[in-house]
């Protein structure tokens, strides 16, 4: 696994199979990434997550919109997935952000629009464990199907 040095408050891989590190490296975008190992050894995943608490995803959505979306252009341009991950559930996002004039209906339309035009994809995890997972069994699965082309 590879984190961005930018990356505050990591994820934690470790309880998982196969996870023997998480590398932290500057990363062009995103906070995530697989490199793996083994037979697949120097073999990247094509997909980056943006990992995002509920008060960092109204940040990005609102005054550092213009950033996230050079973030979308990077990522597009090196033909890499980038998925926005939030932790906290869509109804969470739907009831808001208490520090923020930005309602939560809104935040679901820009979401939606985000999907629409630039295929953004976004995960909705209830807690930082529950990502954490996510993000393994998606870089796993991943990691299967190169092992079996190889």
């Amino acid at each position: 696994m590879l984190c961005d040095t930018r990356e505050q408050k990591r994820l934690d891989f470790s309880m998982f199979p196969g996870v023997t590190s998480t590398r932290v490296c500057k990363l062009d975008f995103g906070d995530y990434t697989c490199e793996f190992e083994g037979k697949l050894a120097g073999m990247k995943a094509p997909l980056v997550v943006e990992r995002k608490s509920l008060g960092d995803a109204w940040g990005t959505m609102t005054i550092g919109y213009p950033r996230f979306r050079r973030e979308l252009d990077r990522a597009k341009a090196s033909n890499t997935k980038l998925v926005l991950a939030i932790e906290a559930t869509y109804q969470g996002v739907l009831n808001g952000f208490e520090r923020s004039e930005f309602t939560g209906d809104s935040m679901a339309q820009k979401l939606a629009t985000l999907y629409a035009k630039y295929g953004l994809e976004i995960w909705y995890a209830g807690s930082k464990k529950l990502l954490a997972r996510m993000v393994y069994e998606v870089f796993a699965a991943i990691g299967r199907g190169y092992a079996k082309t190889a």
